[in-house]
């Protein structure tokens, strides 16, 4: 996959996307690859929204919302600070 490539390559660890064409609300593995995402989707091609991590962040996520169908967010405790990822 061209993005995983790309977030290797550029060591990105986070990134949040929207208009893609899943439709669902899921966690979805991407290939072989470390990365994770989830995503939230009511109807294709409207409304959509998404967070991929390193799967190396995956052990510190607390929580994951999805309370829009076009607002998701990762909250994730690295040592004693809580972080908040919205997209």
């Amino acid at each position: 996959m061209e993005l995983v490539d790309i977030m290797i390559r550029r060591k990105i660890n986070f990134l949040c996307m929207q208009y893609i064409n899943w439709v669902d609300k899921k966690t979805k593995e991407l290939d072989s690859s470390r990365f994770k995402h989830w995503y939230t989707h009511k109807v294709k091609l409207k409304n959509e929204v998404e967070i991929i991590i390193d799967k190396e962040w995956k052990k510190d996520i607390m929580d994951v919302r999805r309370t829009r169908d076009h607002i998701i967010a990762l909250r994730l405790i690295v040592e004693q600070y809580i972080f908040s990822v919205v997209s």
